[in-house]
């Protein structure tokens, strides 16, 4: 994946507008339905039991919720205060804004893995129309990038210089930022839209070197969504 360096480190770069919205509204190779699923199907779409890979502990169950007739109306970890925004990221996030508040939402459910040091949370939705959530929000990171890594440096306590800014090795797209310095840290952001179905995932460790582990967790909860819900599980839970 094309990358550009800045002071900052390596901003996340996308091949080109069109390859990212084809990425992201046309994603192929998988199971989900072609409409949106109601909250009893997303919620039988993480990894539970056996399927949570090794050194991974799912926190209590995947929880969901019908979220019909209502607005998204925000872009998640970009929904913050970014400091003194450039009107670059302003713009992004206006136009970004406008497309989402056209976007009704049907459900949504959240699931939450921890190991010893790291914590990913994966967040799926689903939306009455397709909607390129994935691709507005990747030009959110990329328009907003120094303001997310200040806002990062401020959270910490360490000096955002000091992160490195990239794409993530993930089969969906993002932007990994890490400080391997001695209170440094990790975070993955992820996100993939499939039409009306909406993939993200959040990963945070305090020791930089796991990487790899948040990356390739993040891809196998990614793998698991796309095969779509379990009909089974989802027509027992309606049934209670």
């Amino acid at each position: 994946m094309d990358t550009m360096t800045t002071k900052r480190g390596r901003v996340l770069r996308a091949a080109g507008a069109s390859a990212v919205l084809t990425l992201a509204v046309t994603a192929c190779g998988n199971d989900l339905p072609s409409g949106p699923m109601d909250e009893n199907e997303l919620e039988t779409v993480f990894l539970t039991g056996r399927a949570v890979p090794e050194g991974w502990d799912l926190q209590g169950s995947p929880s969901s919720r019908d979220r019909f007739g209502e607005t998204l109306d925000g872009f998640g970890p970009l929904d913050g205060q970014l400091g003194d925004p450039s009107e670059g990221c302003v713009e992004a996030r206006s136009a970004g804004d406008e497309e989402l508040a056209e976007a009704g939402m049907v459900a949504g459910a959240t699931a939450t893995y921890v190991t010893d040091q790291a914590m990913t949370e994966v967040e799926v939705f689903s939306t009455e129309d397709d909607v390129e959530f994935a691709s507005l929000t990747h030009d959110m990171l990329e328009a907003c990038e120094s303001e997310i890594v200040e806002d990062l440096g401020r959270s910490t306590g360490l000096d955002g210089d000091d992160f490195e800014v990239s794409s993530p090795d993930t089969s969906g797209e993002g932007m990994l930022l890490v400080n391997d310095g001695a209170d440094g840290g990790v975070v993955l952001l992820v996100i993939e839209s499939y039409g009306n179905n909406h993939f993200t995932a959040v990963g945070f460790s305090a020791d930089p070197r796991d990487v790899e582990t948040l990356e390739g967790f993040i891809d196998e909860a990614q793998e698991r969504f796309e095969q779509g819900p379990d009909e089974t599980a989802s027509e027992e839970e309606s049934e209670d």
